[in-house]
């Protein structure tokens, strides 16, 4: 593959084949590409089909991840890509590849599933990436990558954080939580275990339960401990 043959996009080489290829798809909403996908196959093994030419003649996924997502996204694939000695493009170099994706039944004309593909130059909004594969990424110097690589890590940190938890510890959320009437905000919690399931306890200043709060994910908000 000649320097012709690639196009740079924000840091990103394109090979035009898998481009044009997958722009005959029907395009989503927010730039996504439509399409009908087979059960039966890994996310792995849907994008290296996907993209042969970035995944396969010229480049390898070395680790991998699918994660929860949000916003209009029910999943997030991330991928640490090793381009071949043979690439035009940074030889050696291993980056990382976003893939948002939804699944999508009802939709018309065929279409079930639905992707974005992103590398981490563009600033993926999703930043849940796993520090495994963070850790085989080469060093840069873009500050889009950079920042997206410190939002993974911050995020990972914090989940750690709370799986860490032990049953009577008491957090701080950094931002109060609304529950609206009767209960008004929150923002001190107790942890409470109980086998397998955890559960958080609104408590007042002096640390008097208020009630039982339900708050989808947050081991991924920012909180401090305050007893240990």
């Amino acid at each position: 593959m000649s320097a012709s043959d690639i196009t740079r996009i924000s840091g990103r080489c394109w090979w035009h084949g898998e481009r044009v290829r997958a722009t005959r798809r029907k395009a989503g909403q927010m730039g996504s590409i439509g399409l009908h996908r087979e059960p039966g196959m890994t996310d792995r093994e849907f994008f290296e089909k996907e993209f042969p030419n970035m995944l396969g003649k010229y480049g390898q996924i070395v680790a991998c991840a699918s994660n929860p997502a949000g916003g209009d996204w029910n999943r997030a694939f991330y991928a640490a890509v090793t381009n071949n000695d043979d690439a035009s493009y940074k030889p050696g170099e291993t980056w990382a590849l976003v893939v948002l994706m939804r699944n999508d039944r009802k939709s018309s004309g065929g279409c079930n599933f639905y992707y974005k593909d992103l590398d981490e130059t563009m600033g993926p909004v999703e930043s849940t990436c796993p520090d495994r594969i963070l850790d085989l990424l080469s060093p840069t110097e873009h500050a889009g990558a950079t920042r997206w690589r410190e939002r993974c890590r911050a995020h990972n940190a914090r989940l750690d954080k709370a799986r860490k938890l032990t049953d009577g510890q008491i957090i701080r959320f950094t931002n109060p939580m609304p529950f609206g009437e009767p209960y008004g905000e929150a923002q001190r919690f107790r942890y409470r275990k109980a086998g397998r399931k955890s559960v958080l306890e609104a408590i007042t200043d002096d640390g008097e339960f208020r009630f039982r709060a339900r708050i989808p994910g947050w081991r991924a908000m920012s909180f401090e401990i305050e007893n240990n």
